[in-house]
C-alpha cells in the first residue's frame, strides 16, 4: 500500500502564533509605560497623595496649604543626595512650620528596585518609613540596586521589630502595591528621579532652589 505524502504546512498557524505574541508585547508596552492613562496635565495635588489608592507615607500638617510629592528611587544618587542635604532643610523651615505637607510616592523607576520600595511599605506598617527611607539613601551604593538582605540591616539601625519586618518582607505582602505604585507614578509623566509635585506644579530632578521657588510660589498663591 502505497504510503500518504505528509501535507505540507502553508505556514499559517505560525504566522497566527507570531501575530498573537507581538499583540500581547505591544499591549504590555502600553500597559507598563502607562497604559491609556489620564495626561499628567490632569493630575492633581489629591492625587499624587495616593500610592495604590491607599495614603502615601507624609509628615506635616494635613492642613498645609501646600503639598510636596516626592518622587524618588532607592537606587539613585540624585536622590540621595537631595534626601541626605536638602530634605532635612526643607523639615525644618516648611515642614516642620506647618506651611508643607510632605508626600513620599512610593515608586521605583527600576523594576530592581521594587523589593525595596515593597520593604518600606513594610516599615510604613511600624510608622518607621522615615526612618527606613532614610537609611535606604545613608546605605547607598553607587551603580546597584539595594538587595533585600540589606533591609535587616536598614531595621535594625532604625530599631524596628524585626521579626514582624522580616515576616512581611519575605511574604512579599506589599510587592503588587509597590508595583501599582510605580506605575501610577510613571502614568503622571515621572520618567525620571527624583521628581516632585508642588501643588501638582513639576519640579524635575535635586534642584533645592528652583524646589524652595516652587513651594514660595505656591504659598504666595502663585
Amino acid at each position: 500500500m502505497a504510503k500518504k505524502k505528509a501535507k505540507k504546512s502553508d505556514g499559517s498557524g505560525l504566522i497566527v502564533v507570531i501575530v498573537l505574541g507581538a499583540v500581547i508585547v505591544v499591549l504590555a508596552l502600553i500597559v507598563l509605560g502607562g497604559g491609556f492613562a489620564p495626561p499628567a496635565a490632569q493630575v492633581t495635588a489629591e492625587s499624587l497623595a495616593l500610592c495604590n489608592g491607599a495614603p502615601c507615607p507624609s509628615k506635616g500638617s494635613p492642613d498645609a496649604p501646600v503639598v510636596v510629592v516626592e518622587f524618588s528611587d532607592y537606587a539613585c544618587h540624585n536622590c540621595r543626595d537631595f534626601n541626605l542635604t536638602t530634605a532635612p532643610a526643607l523639615d525644618r523651615e516648611y515642614v516642620g512650620t506647618g506651611k508643607v505637607r510632605y508626600v513620599s510616592h512610593v515608586f521605583s523607576l527600576w523594576p530592581e528596585s521594587i523589593p525595596a520600595a515593597a520593604a518600606s511599605l513594610c516599615a510604613h506598617e511600624q510608622g518607621k518609613y522615615w526612618e527606613f527611607h532614610e537609611q535606604a539613601f545613608v546605605n547607598f551604593q553607587q551603580g546597584r540596586f539595594p538587595a533585600s538582605e540589606e533591609f535587616m540591616s536598614w531595621a535594625r539601625q532604625a530599631e524596628f521589630d524585626e521579626a514582624a519586618f522580616q515576616q512581611c518582607v519575605e511574604s512579599g505582602r506589599y510587592v503588587d502595591d509597590a508595583q501599582l505604585s510605580a506605575l501610577e507614578g510613571k502614568r503622571a509623566g515621572v520618567s525620571s528621579t527624583p521628581t516632585f509635585f508642588v501643588n501638582g506644579a513639576v519640579v524635575q530632578g535635586n534642584a533645592p532652589l528652583e524646589l524652595r521657588s516652587a513651594i514660595d510660589a505656591a504659598l504666595a498663591g502663585r
